[in-house]
């Protein structure tokens, strides 16, 4: 299903939606670990915890970034898209 919706994005060549769906899932999957992982060492007050947190924060802004970006072109062109993360529909 999100394979399917990033093709009707329009946004890239066919043979790249399998492997950027996988990688963006992936990095979803990371950066939630990864912020966990910090809230938890935080909370303890373990070392390496601040480190971490940037790393997981500064992750999860690039991801939101990306995010943004693409769905600013999808409307900017006026592509009919689907998101099934977020609702949103773009007429024509």
């Amino acid at each position: 299903m999100f394979r399917d919706g990033l093709g009707e994005t329009r946004l890239l060549p066919e043979h790249l939606l399998s492997p950027a769906a996988a990688a963006l899932a992936g990095a979803e999957a990371l950066i939630a670990a990864g912020l966990t992982a910090a809230a938890v060492l935080t909370a303890t007050a373990a070392p390496g915890a601040i480190p971490l947190a940037e790393c997981a924060l500064a992750a999860a802004a690039f991801l939101i970034l990306l995010l943004a970006a693409g769905i600013a072109v999808v409307m900017h062109r006026g592509t009919r898209a689907r998101c099934a993360d977020a609702g949103w529909h773009r007429a024509r």
